[in-house]
């Protein structure tokens, strides 16, 4: 499985980074070599590639695949972070708040009613896996990669505004 301390050694970390050097070529960018996108890559440029990597993602999960947590993880962080990408600190805050443990606590819910299939998203499975507290961690660790996603053009311009304002701190 990997080294727990870290979740990026883990297989679902293993997706996320394969689907996301895939989308970067895709989209014609540097492959990245971990959930990092390259710093001078604009917000919906960073939105284009989480974008595409989810669709690689969801692709994945066909057949035996759907049972495949780790995929599922996969696609959940993505999820999170291209809402987040788009959408800012509010949608940061209402996904980390709202949707991530809201669809976990219904898929649970559902599974306790005997429905885990009316919890599915798309036609490729027949129902979500369970419910469970590693899928809301992976959800809220994309979330606060997107936030980064969202900030990282305005974390560039704050830095360009100082160094013009001052001179002396161009070493920033």
């Amino acid at each position: 499985m990997g080294n727990e301390s870290d979740p990026w050694q883990t297989q679902t970390g293993r997706y996320i980074f394969e689907a996301l050097k895939w989308a970067s070529q895709q989209c014609g960018w540097p492959s990245t070599c971990d959930q990092n996108l390259p710093k001078y890559l604009k917000r919906n440029i960073r939105a284009q590639v989480v974008g595409t990597a989810l669709g690689y993602i969801i692709r994945q999960r066909k057949g035996e695949k759907c049972e495949d947590k780790d995929l599922a993880y996969a696609d959940h962080y993505l999820q999170t972070r291209i809402m987040v990408a788009c959408h800012g600190p509010v949608a940061c805050a209402i996904t980390m708040a709202v949707i991530v443990p809201g669809y976990e606590a219904t898929k649970k819910v559902k599974e306790i009613q005997g429905r885990p299939e009316d919890m599915k998203s798309d036609d490729q499975c027949s129902r979500p896996v369970p419910a469970d507290l590693t899928s809301i961690q992976w959800g809220e660790r994309g979330a606060a990669d997107g936030l980064y996603d969202w900030t990282s053009d305005s974390i560039d311009l704050m830095k360009n505004s100082v160094k013009s304002t001052f001179p002396q701190l161009r070493r920033l």
